[in-house]
């Protein structure tokens, strides 16, 4: 499929499928390895010595951060049952090794966010919390029902490799379940425990938070993340907008810092936005995603003269200030209405391209007409 055919989704199927045939592949190679196993009297009882439920739960962890794989170890696990191999003495020992796997497979996650933003570091803080609380709650489960494991997964399946996988898959489908109301609570507590770090100026928050280098493997990903990038040095230039016009209606100076200092943040977004970019359409990208990423480079620019009449209006409220102009009655709550207009029309896009609504195009333009006439 990938050699012969010219259609990209064809292509990416195959490899897909090439690459689950080798999953299964390196299944069938460690089913084979363990066999060999079963002749080392040494291992055999070491693993039917280790029956503390505790001594399993970090073996499962170590053995699992030095692989960086839970689904390595869970593999294991699974081969040395086809092969005959007991651990712990039976019973509950086997899942003490899983549970400990799912704790020990946060850290290729903790080790993948170094040099990375906060927000990168809270995703795998969040990874870790989950699957310790729901290792918690199962530890206490199996620890209180010694005979979980043949009362129940024992009894409903006949080969014990498939017994550990049912467990392996109960566990993440129960933990999901659990903890899908507490999502808030595990944000909340990452965010108190990577807190964002003092920036000293504008130009180092302006920090892209979607985007990752390692995207660049896979440019469809990447792409996908830099329109959302995009969209958000959208909205802090809208933000600009807002705080500048504000500024003039209330003839305040003050806003003129501020807008300088957002602006600076939205021109420093868009040199990282248009660096990835030119480093996506170095990789081998479609036609179709070509076109995307000719249309965001636009779309960059289009955001940087956003922020640049902001600018504009910043310049407006200086003249303002300094000839003591006044306005006829009722032209400012007329300027404010085609500004929530505008503010309006920017919602409307950033839905409309986001969730690909082809439908809010005809409001787009509805709205569009509004300010037209207002003006």
């Amino acid at each position: 499929m990938d050699l012969f055919s010219k259609n990209d989704k064809i292509k990416s199927g195959g490899l897909a499928l090439a690459g689950l045939g080798m999953v299964f592949f390196g299944l069938e190679v460690l089913k084979s390895y363990m066999n060999v196993l079963k002749e080392l009297v040494n291992l055999q009882g070491f693993l039917q010595t280790m029956s503390n439920p505790f001594l399993l739960l970090i073996f499962g962890i170590v053995f699992t951060a030095l692989m960086q794989s839970s689904s390595a170890v869970t593999t294991i696990i699974i081969s040395m049952a086809s092969a005959g191999l007991i651990v712990g003495g039976g019973g509950n020992a086997g899942l003490y090794i899983i549970l400990g796997s799912n704790i020990g497979s946060c850290v290729t996650a903790l080790i993948s966010t170094v040099g990375t933003n906060a927000n990168a570091k809270r995703a795998a803080i969040m990874h870790l919390l989950f699957n310790t609380a729901g290792c918690l709650l199962f530890m206490i489960l199996l620890l209180a029902w010694r005979g979980f494991y043949d009362s129940t997964f024992a009894v409903w399946f006949t080969e014990p490799s498939t017994q550990i996988a049912m467990f392996h898959t109960f566990f993440n489908v129960t933990c999901t379940l659990l903890f899908l109301p507490f999502t808030k609570v595990l944000v909340k507590a990452s965010t108190l425990l990577v807190r964002d770090k003092k920036q000293q100026n504008a130009a180092e928050t302006a920090e892209v938070i979607y985007m990752d280098k390692r995207f660049l493997k896979t440019p469809s990903v990447a792409i996908e993340q830099l329109n959302k990038e995009v969209f958000r040095m959208a909205d802090i230039a809208m933000d600009s907008v807002k705080i500048s016009f504000d500024g003039f209606v209330a003839r305040d100076l003050g806003a003129v810092d501020k807008v300088n200092e957002i602006n600076e943040r939205v021109m420093r977004l868009g040199e990282q936005i248009s660096d990835y970019l030119v480093q996506v359409s170095a990789c081998a990208i479609s036609v179709a995603e070509e076109r995307t990423v000719s249309a965001l480079h636009a779309n960059v620019g289009d955001v940087a003269r956003i922020a640049e009449l902001a600018d504009n209006f910043t310049k407006y409220t200086k003249r303002e200030v300094k000839d003591n102009l006044t306005f006829s009655e009722g032209i400012i709550e007329k300027i404010a209405g085609m500004h929530d207009l505008l503010h309006q029309q920017y919602a409307t896009v950033k839905t409309l391209s986001l969730e690909k609504r082809r439908d809010m195009l005809a409001q787009s333009d509805a709205t569009e007409e509004q300010v037209d006439g207002l003006r």
